[in-house]
């Protein structure tokens, strides 16, 4: 597979895409499922439905909605702008 560049390039923008697609949309073992599990013998641990939704939650505050759309560059509102604190004024257990 990596002997055909375009076509690498294609599968990773493609399992990117998943990944990006189910976890905003809080679909956390989804997007999970997409990824490789960490190979064996090393230090790395698995990522967590938990950890993806704390995740999500901190990028959420900082950046806003996670956007698909065509328009998403034009109509972005630069972080300085935005209030830093959470709408929902729920605990944060992250």
């Amino acid at each position: 597979m990596t002997r055909d560049r375009k076509r690498f390039v294609a599968a990773i923008r493609t399992r990117v895409f998943m990944f990006l697609r189910a976890w905003s949309l809080g679909e956390h073992a989804g997007a999970l499922g997409v990824l490789d599990s960490p190979r064996e013998g090393t230090d790395d641990r698995a990522w967590m439905p938990e950890d993806l939704k704390c995740a999500l939650e901190a990028y959420r505050v900082e950046h806003g909605p996670i956007r698909f759309d065509p328009r998403r560059a034009t109509s972005a509102t630069p972080t300085s702008r935005r209030s830093k604190t959470p709408a929902s004024g729920g605990s944060n257990r992250c």
